[in-house]
């Protein structure tokens, strides 16, 4: 099959862009999702998320969108709907005399 043959309306192209944010927040927020499950079935009642583990541009890409934290936010708050999810940071003790900051989503099922 042609390419030319595949057919795009005004309104398919128009909305091609907001088709690839949606898709790229759906990637980033199911990354995250098991990691939420993971950390109820240990019985935690929380999960903080770094973000910058989950939003990444990828190596030698240019990413056509690439979600923000009001995105996630967002995005896991839909998987999540009861709970509380929100941008938090916090300082953790990584060794002895050293704190590090944490910036991350908060999903709170408490």
């Amino acid at each position: 099959m042609s390419l030319t043959n595949v057919k795009f309306t005004r309104a398919q192209l128009q909305d091609l862009p907001a088709k690839r944010r949606r898709e790229a927040i759906a990637n980033a927020v199911n990354n995250v999702y098991q990691q939420v499950i993971s950390a109820a079935t240990e019985g935690k009642v929380f999960c903080i998320v770094d973000i910058s583990q989950v939003i990444r541009k990828p190596m030698g890409c240019h990413a056509i969108y690439v979600p923000n934290s009001n995105d996630m936010a967002e995005g896991l708050q839909a998987a999540f709907p009861d709970c509380k999810v929100e941008y938090t940071e916090t300082w953790e003790d990584t060794q002895p005399g050293i704190r590090q900051q944490k910036k991350g989503i908060l999903v709170d099922w408490s």
